[in-house]
């Protein structure tokens, strides 16, 4: 499915401050619309849609009552009557500085927005739109004044660089909508705030979830398993992520019972994986099937996560790619540990 802003019009627009509710920032509403120029609004557009994809789609649970899943229906009150929307955008950003109070989380620019001429897949739709201009950086502005060059600097927001973000389709509401999230994650802080806490999203039962999950719950079982239980070394267990993401790239559809005796071949470790597989196959919202069409977009996603690079002490970094043959593990009469490596060309 593909997703295509390029015909995209934002009908209205409105932009609220808020701050970290831990640290008793403020929370400071617009009365009105946001203002933006004929220019800066094809530069806005970008900014605000570029990075979703339409294969990882969400959904609210319609059945929640409001207590529970008031972003639902506070959507739902603004597609019924956008004449509204400055009043229904004040109840979100109260909600959102509500869920604002991990200690990492910065005061940001919370922008609502109503769009028109979406396309997803065939469908031409309307949107919602919930953004956070949180990150700035600094731009050089260049102008010529007179005979000379006057080089000033500003604080500003990257066009690449939003990175929470929710687009709620005004289709199949009975269903909860379908909904794009945009949540690049920080390793310094919790993000679930964004999706679990304030939007309260769970993902759509599709190939791209289907694949993304089943690539985490192998290269966690390779990571965390094989060498405790199988006494499996960094380099094998490499050579297994290897396999199991090449069985991804080389096939359109998912088998369970293929990929096991593709990567694992050992009956015990097959069995093994089995287990695990069934112990966590059930990840939040998706529980991983047998057999299912793969995603390339999910593939190509997943694959930076399963890392070929051999860690040697703080000397050395070995990447191994394919032919696991081509290294040897030993231990010289020193009891130094060692590897040896066989190629053919040296580039």
């Amino acid at each position: 499915m593909t997703f295509d802003y390029n015909e995209v019009a934002i009908d209205k627009m409105i932009t609220h401050i808020v701050g970290n509710s831990d640290r008793s920032e403020a929370l400071i509403f617009s009365e009105g619309y946001t203002e933006y120029s004929d220019v800066a609004e094809e530069y806005l557009i970008k900014y605000l849609l570029q990075k979703f994809n339409a294969e990882d789609l969400y959904s609210f649970d319609p059945e929640k009552e409001f207590s529970i899943n008031k972003v639902f229906y506070i959507a739902k009150s603004i597609f019924e009557d956008p004449s509204q929307m400055v009043k229904y955008s004040k109840e979100l950003a109260n909600l959102l500085y509500a869920n604002s109070n991990h200690p990492k989380i910065k005061e940001s620019k919370f922008h609502v927005a109503l769009f028109n001429n979406l396309v997803l897949g065939d469908e031409v739709v309307t949107g919602l739109g919930m953004f956070k201009s949180q990150l700035e950086t600094p731009f050089l502005r260049m102008m010529q004044t007179g005979g000379q060059v006057k080089i000033t600097s500003e604080m500003g927001h990257s066009i690449n660089g939003l990175d929470k973000g929710v687009l709620i389709l005004n289709v199949e509401e009975e269903y909860g909508y379908k909904c794009l999230l945009l949540d690049v994650k920080n390793p310094a802080m919790d993000t679930r705030y964004w999706k679990d806490h304030f939007l309260k999203l769970h993902a759509l039962n599709n190939e791209f979830h289907q694949t993304t999950e089943f690539m985490k719950i192998t290269k966690d079982f390779i990571a965390d398993n094989m060498n405790e239980e199988f006494g499996i070394n960094r380099a094998d267990q490499i050579d297994l992520l290897n396999k199991s993401a090449n069985y991804f790239k080389e096939h359109d559809r998912f088998e369970k019972t293929d990929f096991t005796e593709a990567v694992f071949v050992q009956p015990e470790m097959i069995e093994s994986f089995n287990q695990y597989n069934n112990q966590h196959k059930q990840r939040g919202s998706v529980e991983v099937e047998d057999s299912f069409p793969i995603s390339n977009l999910a593939v190509k996603q997943q694959a930076k996560i399963f890392k070929s690079v051999l860690k040697l002490d703080k000397n050395f970094h070995v990447y191994i790619h394919g032919d696991r043959s081509k290294i040897e593990r030993g231990k010289d009469e020193a009891g130094r540990k060692f590897y040896k490596l066989f190629y053919e060309r040296e580039d």
